[in-house]
C-alpha cells in the first residue's frame, strides 16, 4: 500500500488500525481487506523520524497485533545511525534511534547488517553503521 501523497510526502492515516493495517486491495471494482483473504504478514519500510518515543502509531500497531495474533507486522529499524538520539520522556531518559511505529512492542523490527560480499569477515554478525539501534530503557530487544 502506498502512503505517499501527490507531493511525494509520507501520509500516514490518523487511525492506522482501521485504515492501514487491514491493507485494502482492489480487484476490479471490488475492494477487500487483505486480512480477510488470508494475508498474515505486512512489511513496512517507513517511519516517523520526528519522534523517538512510544506514540499513538505504536499503540495502534500493538492493538492491531493483539487483536490479530496470527498476523505479523514488520517494520524497518530505520537509517538514523549508530549514535542514536537522546530524548527526554517524563523523568527517565531513553537512548536509541528507532522511531515509531518500529518501537511498538508487538511488532518485529528489523535492522541492517553487513553482508559477506562486502569483504567483511562474518559481516552478517555486525549491525551496519547506518542502521538504527534499539532503546535499552524499554528492556527488550529492538
Amino acid at each position: 500500500m502506498d502512503i505517499q501523497n501527490a507531493r511525494n510526502r509520507l501520509t500516514v492515516p490518523s487511525n492506522m488500525e482501521k485504515y492501514y493495517y487491514p491493507l485494502l486491495w482492489a480487484r476490479g471494482w471490488r475492494v477487500r481487506r487483505s486480512y480477510d483473504v488470508g494475508v498474515r504478514i505486512a512489511s513496512n519500510s517507513w517511519g516517523d523520524t520526528s519522534r523517538f518515543y512510544y506514540d499513538s502509531m505504536c499503540e495502534q500497531a500493538d492493538s492491531y497485533m493483539w487483536k490479530h495474533n496470527d498476523f505479523l507486522l514488520l517494520f524497518a529499524a530505520g537509517n538514523e545511525g549508530e549514535n542514536g538520539w537522546l530524548h527526554e520522556v517524563s523523568v527517565t531518559r531513553s537512548m536509541g534511534s528507532i522511531t515509531p511505529p518500529s518501537l511498538a512492542k508487538n511488532v518485529l523490527t528489523v535492522g541492517a547488517v553487513y553482508s559477506d560480499y562486502m569483504g567483511i569477515p562474518n559481516g552478517k554478525d555486525f549491525i551496519t553503521y547506518f542502521s538504527s539501534r534499539g532503546n535499552p530503557d524499554l528492556s527488550r530487544w529492538a
